[in-house]
């Protein structure tokens, strides 16, 4: 079991030293990780909504149901790569959240539920596309999902620990094998 995969258990069995340190070793990677999702989902983008979204993420992971997100680390990624994702998707939630039109002008807007068949082909392309990811390696499917969400090659690079060069050589495989 490597070092971090042993952090990540400690602080999901909620040992108080793992914490700190998970948080103090962590937080600088994630406040850079969330300014460019904040930004990047168009919401408002300073140190402070940063660490409101840090804090908002860990609370996540202390509670009894974000346990199990922890104990699922298995340190194929770095530990700081996996926050990063929990962290991303924390910022989605946020901006999804988000009322998009002012009230006025979304009773205005036309609907966007499909139509049932619509619906039923969405599901079936959704359904066929993740039978086709659970295929590839992890890292590769890790790396699709990361340039799915809109990821650059660089930031995904930077999650894989790798070079941007090796990064697009990760995806150009997964997507061969595809």
């Amino acid at each position: 079991m490597t070092d971090e995969v042993a952090l990540a258990q400690r602080c999901a069995d909620g040992d108080r030293a793992a914490w700190d340190r998970l948080v103090r070793e962590t937080t600088p990677y994630l406040a850079r990780v969330a300014a460019r999702a904040l930004a990047r989902y168009g919401l408002p983008n300073g140190a402070d909504e940063a660490d409101d979204q840090i804090q908002s993420a860990f609370g996540q992971l202390l509670a009894p149901e974000g346990a199990p997100a922890l104990r699922a680390f298995d340190g194929r990624i770095p530990l700081r790569s996996y926050l990063s994702v929990l962290l991303i998707r924390q910022v989605q939630k946020a901006a999804l959240g988000r009322r998009l039109l002012p009230l006025p002008q979304a009773w205005d807007a036309p609907s966007r539920t499909p139509a049932p068949d619509e619906a039923a082909e969405t599901r079936d392309e959704i359904l066929r596309v993740l039978d086709l990811l659970g295929g590839l390696p992890p890292r590769e499917g890790f790396a699709l999902r990361l340039q799915a969400q809109g990821a650059t090659n660089q930031e995904i690079a930077r999650i894989l620990g790798t070079g941007p060069s090796h990064t697009r050589v990760i995806l150009s495989r997964a997507l061969q094998s595809l």
